[in-house]
């Protein structure tokens, strides 16, 4: 497993898992919610954080901070504190990633 996969917790993985599953098929203002496919592939090394543009990782962390405020509206009464904590560390990820970039 890569160094992203050691920053999550068993129970934030678990947790990523149960979002790939609801957000199956979703759409939000005529774009697929797929957000958590992209995570669990740059988590689970399918897909190399370097391969994937500044564009798509921008509209990754905004559909994940989109979803996590709808969730919250929804669903007042559910726990997202792992949601929280995976949006808030794979901010960081995409952060240092782009600066990175930039410095090369």
């Amino acid at each position: 497993m890569n160094n992203i996969f050691n920053l999550f917790s068993k129970e934030e993985l678990e947790d990523l898992g149960y979002h790939i599953g609801i957000t199956k098929g979703l759409c939000f203002e005529g774009k697929r919610v797929n957000c958590f496919d992209l995570l669990y592939e740059l988590i689970y090394d399918k897909k190399e954080i370097y391969n994937v543009s500044k564009e798509e990782l921008l509209t990754l962390l905004a559909q994940l901070r989109e979803f996590r405020m709808n969730i919250s509206t929804m669903f007042p009464i559910v726990n997202n504190d792992y949601l929280d904590n995976i949006i808030h560390k794979f901010k960081k990820i995409v952060y240092l990633e782009l600066r990175k970039r930039k410095e090369a």
